[in-house]
């Protein structure tokens, strides 16, 4: 069952239209109690024009992947790997995240 969730993760092509973020790099990971952000190198494409441009969040147990798309991300911030994704809507200025697809470099 992880397998078929990890691999819905990885799509092989995005376009980069509303709602889905251009490849972008990870400053940095914040885990705290009911989200997790997600700090960035660079400013995104910022598709919904949320206020921080430079930030994006997995909220806790919203989707029945977020612990998917959270490790996802861990794991291309550990291997220095460029994220992209869906970004549905904002949450506290930030672009809330619904999918991730890490980019090949």
């Amino acid at each position: 069952m992880k397998k078929a969730i990890l691999s819905l993760l990885f799509i092989p092509s995005l376009s980069y239209a509303v709602g889905n973020l251009s490849p972008v790099n990870i400053e940095g990971i914040y885990v705290r109690e009911g989200r997790t952000d997600i700090y960035l190198k660079e400013d995104s494409n910022n598709p919904l024009n949320c206020t921080h441009a430079n930030l994006l969040t997995i909220l806790n147990g919203e989707y029945l992947n977020s612990d998917a798309i959270l490790s996802a991300a861990i794991a291309a911030h550990m291997t220095g790997k460029k994220i992209s994704g869906y970004v549905g809507a904002c949450e506290s200025g930030m672009g809330k995240l619904s999918a991730i697809y890490i980019e090949e470099n």
